[in-house]
């Protein structure tokens, strides 16, 4: 396959960070999770030979092929419709949903409803129809060498795709079979998922428990066992073939994503929505535009801030006040999100507004202090994350 590059970063006189491309060498990529392999993809289209390096031995080894969401309202453009001009395509198991119920601590319903699906389900792991599975497929037909159970230092990669060193929350996902019918329930409750939400999915005779927490995280498994009971007088669902696993979740908002000679990407740069967590768009956006800065000898840091800059900026807003207006709080926006548009009032929610940019910039110096953030100092948000690790 074609010449073999090289990136290596430049600072300008502008204050960006370009990357050159020189030959004799292949562009090495740490992880291959979606933002990795959605960058490796977009590289070897164009004749440039990658490596990608996975220190497990399959495809998203940490999840059980359970339930998740590819959001589908940060942006105009459909979610799927960018998988595809992103050139990561659709060919994997996905469903996408109009309506979802939503409970407050009481469980009070609030059924929410919209034009478009707020999102399309996905599994992640390493069975053939999952997400992950399928991306590595376009990324071997591509000719991407992905080696499976090796692992590189951030010091020999070039791309950092490996996520991130630091939990800011921590999730406990449960995996398993049922003969219920399809079931859609989020639960916003700080007795159960303090800071965070819970989460019933069943599609297809297969099922996922999810409880995210932003504090205590040494009690997991307690507040899982708690969203099980909650879940149970919900709803009467059997449970066969269980399977658990934790992970962890970090997200913050970066000052650069390009810096000491590597380009962060995904979870890594801490690209992920403040409010829930939902990182897979967006880890496929910045791996795309990873690829595209290298090609195009442009600046990173320029492309993803004009991309999503502006959206992760809102999120400053949206993470305060979720963090700040308790019980009584979810249930009187559970109340007016049930009376509108699903689906509008997530993009309201994700892009930025004279009443966001002016919030975030009150904010910011209170958000930014190193006693409460272990990122380092390309980091300008933290202190909301009051996290007991």
């Amino acid at each position: 396959m074609g010449c073999k590059y090289s990136a290596t970063l430049l600072n300008t006189s502008s204050n960006h960070f370009l990357y050159m491309i020189s030959s004799n060498k292949i562009i090495k990529i740490l992880g291959s999770g979606p933002s990795g392999v959605a960058a490796a993809i977009n590289l070897a289209r164009e004749g440039i030979d990658v490596i990608v390096y996975e220190k497990n031995d399959e495809p998203c080894a940490r999840f059980n092929n359970g339930w998740q969401i590819l959001e589908n309202y940060s942006s105009r453009i459909d979610a799927l419709e960018e998988m595809i001009q992103m050139n990561i395509g659709t060919n994997f198991f996905h469903r996408g949903y109009k309506k979802i119920d939503f409970y407050d601590h009481r469980l009070k319903k609030y059924p929410m409803k919209g034009e478009k699906p707020f999102g399309y389900y996905v599994k992640r792991g390493p069975e053939e129809d999952t997400l992950d599975s399928a991306m590595h497929r376009i990324a071997v037909d591509s000719g991407v060498e992905i080696k499976y159970g090796e692992i590189i230092s951030e010091t020999d990669a070039d791309i950092i795709a490996g996520g991130s060193r630091y939990a800011t929350g921590v999730s406990k996902e449960i995996v398993f079979e049922s003969d219920a019918e399809d079931t859609l329930i989020t639960i916003l409750d700080n007795i159960i998922a303090p800071k965070g939400f819970a989460y019933l999915f069943i599609i297809n005779g297969k099922g996922t428990i999810g409880t995210a927490i932003l504090k205590n995280f040494r009690k997991i498994n307690l507040y899982s066992e708690y969203t099980v009971l909650k879940l149970k007088k919900i709803l009467d669902f059997d449970m066969r073939n269980v399977r658990e696993s934790v992970s962890s979740v970090n997200f913050f908002i970066p000052s650069t994503a390009a810096f000491s000679g590597k380009i962060y990407i995904g979870e890594a740069a801490g690209f992920q929505d403040l409010l829930f967590g939902l990182g897979i768009r967006r880890s496929i956006q910045s791996g795309y535009l990873a690829a595209r800065s290298i090609i195009e000898n442009n600046s990173f840091d320029v492309f993803w801030k004009e991309y999503f800059g502006n959206q992760l900026g809102s999120g400053i807003l949206n993470r305060f006040i979720y963090e700040k207006i308790g019980q009584t709080g979810f249930s009187a926006f559970m109340s007016l999100a049930s009376r509108m548009d699903f689906q509008k009032l997530g993009y309201k929610l994700q892009n930025p507004s004279y009443i966001r940019n002016s919030a975030k910039s009150f904010l910011m110096p209170f958000l930014n202090t190193k006693k409460r953030c272990k990122h380092g100092d390309r980091c300008i948000w933290c202190r909301t994350l009051k996290s007991d690790r």
